[in-house]
């Protein structure tokens, strides 16, 4: 049979078996512990003295076992650390002595005044612990209104020393403010002065006049001295005028000798347009022939043209160039203005394609320009076509934007988008007649486009389908011309 020394293992056993069975040592805990469990559950005391007196195999009275119990939890209260620790581990014990004889003065309430004494004492004792809590809690609440007093308190006296520092400055403000109307009162003082003193200027002016009105009699009768004085300038000035003439004429001979040693400097009538350096012809030269070309004139009469000019002037070429010269020269005018076209139009956004085929001599020709948001106009190319399908539309300006990625991507690094494609995708119009072929064409140009934006636009991955659709969509106009009647 195992030993019980502990209320836990002592409770499921209460109620449902015979106490005396079990090796169960009874300390002061556990005898206090049983008390307090027969309160909390309302137990009638009999039953709680049946339990120790299974316990404790011995005959117990009701009356001084709840004494007993009452002086151990107040002993145990006034105890602390380990001296209560040693308290609650000893042996309960009582004494089984019968009680004494009640003397005659000795009534039954006797028992019940000092256990109600007792009760009254431990009441008290609770009282004073909670009298002393309570204590305890106002007095670290009066501590806490001190340190929230105070604290206001030193907001207040911070509010006072601002309020006394705006003081301050408001008194150093009026003092200045009437320094500064001191000031302003000798200021109106010295105007006044000086309005005086203008007045008195004014005397003096007119004082003045007189004396000049004096003067200009005087001036007059200069005056007439002075024109006697120009009538002798006069007679000076015609001796001086035959002078002139004199050399005039004089000049008149120097012209002419100018004249003739300029027609000795004209009698070269050859004008070189061939640089030795360069091996290559003058830049003037080519220009001239770049015009001439813009302007419709075809390459085997350019040198004609040139050379029927200069007649007039009495002049003639020193080199005639040939019509392979003429050529590579109009060859060149297109690549520049393929570089032209492609360093403009690469950096402006928002631009407008212009797309219009027409039919010549039975061949079919489709020309392009692009309008910037400024309206200036740059012509892509004109080019053949072998139909007028749209996609043969859209092969044709892939052509001409590669001639012009050709000429303009030498000088790109490896990471940035051609010009060609740059131009295509800074597109957002498009403008045509009403063509079913056009109609397609803008379908098939937006689709192209969608395939090139990866390579020019950063992070098009990262886009949504509603922002790619929204950078690759072209807005399209299309011109309706009625019939004529």
């Amino acid at each position: 049979m195992s030993q019980i020394s502990d209320f836990e293992q002592l409770l499921p056993i209460l109620d449902k078996h015979c106490l005396s069975n079990f090796d169960i040592i009874l300390n002061n805990q556990m005898a206090l512990n049983i008390f307090e469990y027969v309160r909390s559950k309302n137990i009638k005391q009999e039953k709680m003295c049946e339990w120790f007196k299974e316990i404790t195999r011995k005959e117990i009275d009701n009356k001084l076992l709840v004494t007993l119990l009452h002086r151990l939890k107040l002993n145990v209260a006034k105890q602390r650390g380990n001296k209560k620790t040693a308290l609650l581990s000893q042996i309960f014990y009582f004494e089984t002595r019968k009680p004494k004889p009640r003397k005659k003065n000795f009534t039954e309430s006797d028992a019940f005044k000092t256990v109600a004494i007792d009760l009254a004492k431990e009441l008290h004792l609770k009282e004073n612990m909670q009298f002393n809590r309570k204590f305890e809690n106002e007095r670290k609440m009066i501590k806490k209104v001190r340190k929230e007093k105070k604290s206001e308190i030193d907001k207040l006296t911070y509010k006072i020393l601002q309020q006394e520092s705006l003081i301050k400055t408001l008194k150093y403000n009026c003092k200045k403010l009437r320094v500064q109307n001191g000031r302003q009162i000798c200021y109106v003082a010295k105007y006044k002065l000086r309005i005086k003193n203008l007045e008195k200027n004014m005397a003096d002016k007119e004082r003045i006049d007189t004396d000049k009105s004096e003067q200009i009699k005087n001036l007059t009768t200069e005056l007439t001295t002075n024109q006697t004085l120009y009538s002798d300038m006069v007679r000076e000035s015609l001796e001086s005028k035959a002078l002139i003439n004199k050399i005039q004429l004089e000049l008149n001979s120097s012209l002419q000798t100018i004249d003739y040693l300029h027609l000795l400097l004209q009698d070269n009538k050859e004008i070189d347009i061939f640089d030795e350096r360069s091996h290559a012809y003058t830049p003037e030269f080519r220009q001239v022939v770049m015009r001439l070309t813009s302007k419709n004139v075809a390459t085997e009469n350019v040198t004609n043209v040139i050379n029927d000019s200069l007649k007039l002037a009495g002049k003639c070429l020193k080199q005639v160039p040939t019509r392979k010269t003429i050529d590579n020269i109009v060859t060149e005018k297109v690549v520049v203005s393929n570089v032209q076209v492609g360093q403009q139009l690469s950096e402006k956004k928002n631009t407008t394609l212009y797309s219009d085929e027409t039919r010549k001599f039975g061949k079919t020709y489709n020309s392009f320009f692009i309008s910037d948001e400024q309206k200036n106009i740059f012509m892509l190319g004109l080019r053949e076509m072998h139909n007028k399908a749209a996609s043969t539309t859209l092969d044709t300006l892939k052509e001409i934007l590669m001639d012009i990625s050709e000429v303009c991507d030498r000088n790109l690094e490896n990471n940035e988008a051609s010009h060609g494609n740059q131009i295509l995708c800074n597109m957002r119009d498009f403008m045509s007649d009403r063509a079913k072929t056009n109609l397609s064409f803008s379908k098939i140009l937006v689709e192209y486009r969608m395939q090139i934006m990866p390579e020019v636009i950063d992070g098009w991955d990262n886009f949504d389908d509603e922002q790619k659709d929204a950078c690759s969509k072209i807005n399209n106009f299309f011109l309706w011309f009625a019939p004529s009647r």
